[in-house]
């Protein structure tokens, strides 16, 4: 992307994504575009993380390639909430940690739909992290 590109996003200027660590040219313009729907389907603000778009230590291999984004919001949303409306405006990958100050949330625009899954820090002060699906299948309970 470039700051023109920008012209086409309603609600994040190109100054916000720099701040998160990226470079604009190593973010993609449709991960932007599925962000903006993002953010008016759900009606809040949305905060990006720093180093959550394609700077920092990443499982997931989209946000190197421009294609993942991790952020919070501004207010409390219901998770199915924001779950819905991030596969609406096109993400398929889907993610909500607890950082250990606020609910924050991975999506990324992978080629095919992944699990939900749900993450915490693996112990208190640790940099390790534990993953589980967000769904579970009531009968292998």
């Amino acid at each position: 992307m470039n700051r023109l590109d920008f012209s086409v996003i309603k609600h994040f200027p190109p100054d916000d994504v720099v701040a998160t660590g990226a470079k604009l040219a190593d973010v993609q313009l449709e991960t932007m575009i599925a962000l903006d729907k993002l953010r008016d389907s759900i009606g809040v603000a949305i905060i990006l993380i720093k180093d959550g778009m394609t700077t920092g230590i990443h499982k997931a291999v989209e946000h190197p390639q421009g294609k993942a984004v991790d952020f919070t919001t501004g207010k409390v949303v219901p998770l199915p909430k924001i779950h819905a409306a991030a596969i609406l405006a096109g993400f398929r990958g889907f993610g909500v940690y607890w950082n250990g100050k606020v609910w924050s949330y991975h999506v990324d625009l992978r080629p095919e739909y992944c699990a939900p899954w749900i993450g915490r820090k693996a112990k208190p002060g640790a940099s390790g992290w534990a993953y589980k699906q967000l769904y579970v299948d009531p009968k292998g309970i």
